[in-house]
């Protein structure tokens, strides 16, 4: 295929038939040329992402996330970027009853804040992490992540930032980046305005599946803490900046603390394959609906979890941010809308947390015990339910 460029345009030419490219898409507002460069730069930097040997382990066990790489992989990306579909080779070697796990999120309206004050790479991590938190839940381990990035118009700096914190977050969680899609939607989005969304698969063994079938009588609930508000409860948190800093910019302290990017939690298949679903029960993924509205949907009918909020870890700048912009005394008046400080929560065997205490202090990793959960007897047919004591 030969091409000339001649007046801004391009002239292709082949099997004797000569083509103008008309102009008038670029002049709609959406450049294709520059969305194939960017899916050329992003094809470069996910080049030979995973580099397995035959029996599925990593030479390297620091490649990517130490915890997660350290158990036994299940395939590898077979061909991925720039096709029309992505190819994964799965490795079942060793796995009794593997099970396939999905997940897909976005970021909402944080991707506002980010894009006014320019912090964007901790997006594309936030985006990767909504999603593969959710598959810990189970104890499955993330495979492969898809993308998508819809703007008004291509801006390669910003394209750049937000695919490099998905790159550098993928590579946290040991998954590989096996496609996406970019779409110019002028008229749709203001310019300078973007939303992405998150699709990720992955697998689990049926013998560390966690879930709602084990939580039992007298389970204890131990919190993982949060980076700070991850991704939810933005809408409500830009209306009260918008409040309080109608003339001036937000302080660069207070910005960094809430765009700080979503916390990843890959002890939970760690746990879950070395410790076993016999110690650890289950997990929720504490996101948009606070404590109460997540922890119930692993729970069992007839359950109850009693939660102490004096041993919730709300870190001191949340708790006054909440309480100066809300307007109430305490942040627990918001305990449905943020995490108020948690990330995760795990569902312990009562006869096992020094068992689950030890690992975790071993892999020096940070942890609350903040309640237990019953099951009353007569009440299994009763929705479960969250209880808060002071």
């Amino acid at each position: 295929m030969k091409q000339t460029k001649i007046k801004g345009s391009m002239i292709v030419t082949s099997n004797k038939t000569t083509h103008r490219k008309s102009d008038a898409y670029l002049n709609a507002g959406v450049d294709d040329k520059q969305s194939f460069d960017l899916v050329h730069w992003l094809s470069a930097k996910t080049k030979n992402q995973q580099n397995l040997t035959p029996q599925g382990l990593r030479h390297d066990p620091g490649a990517g996330s130490s915890l997660l790489s350290s158990l036994p992989t299940y395939g590898q990306l077979a061909e991925g970027l720039g096709g029309f579909a992505s190819l994964y080779a799965l490795n079942l070697q060793g796995l009794n009853q593997p099970h396939l796990i999905t997940a897909t999120d976005g970021v909402g309206t944080k991707v506002i804040l980010a894009s006014e004050y320019d912090h964007l790479q901790g997006i594309g991590h936030d985006l990767v992490a909504m999603c593969a938190n959710d598959l810990f839940t189970v104890g499955g381990r993330p495979l492969g992540f898809l993308d998508y990035y819809a703007t008004s118009r291509l801006n390669q700096d910003q394209f750049q930032a937000v695919l490099g914190g998905v790159l550098a977050a993928l590579k946290e969680c040991d998954c590989v980046l096996a496609g996406g899609e970019t779409a110019q939607l002028p008229g749709l989005y203001h310019d300078g305005h973007f939303d992405l969304a998150g699709f990720m698969f992955g697998l689990v063994d049926k013998k560390n599946l966690l879930g709602s079938h084990l939580v039992a009588d007298q389970d204890l609930l131990f919190a993982l803490p949060s980076s700070g508000f991850h991704a939810n409860g933005f809408s409500l948190i830009r209306e009260w900046l918008d409040q309080r800093y109608q003339t001036g910019r937000v302080p660069d302290t207070l910005i960094t603390q809430l765009l700080a990017p979503t916390r990843l939690y890959p002890e939970m298949p760690y746990l879950a394959s070395t410790l076993g679903s016999g110690v650890i029960h289950g997990s929720a993924h504490i996101t948009g609906g606070g404590i109460s509205g997540n922890l119930v949907r692993i729970l069992p009918k007839g359950a109850t979890a009693h939660i102490s909020q004096s041993k919730i870890p709300v870190p001191t700048w949340m708790a006054n941010f909440i309480q100066e912009h809300g307007g109430e005394k305490s942040p627990f008046a918001f305990e449905h809308v943020f995490n108020l400080g948690i990330g995760m929560i795990v569902l312990v065997a009562s006869g096992d947390k020094e068992v689950f205490t030890n690992a975790m202090d071993q892999l020096q990793l940070p942890y609350s015990h903040i309640g237990k959960v019953t099951m009353e007897k007569g009440q299994h047919d009763g929705e479960p339910i969250c209880q808060f004591h002071e």
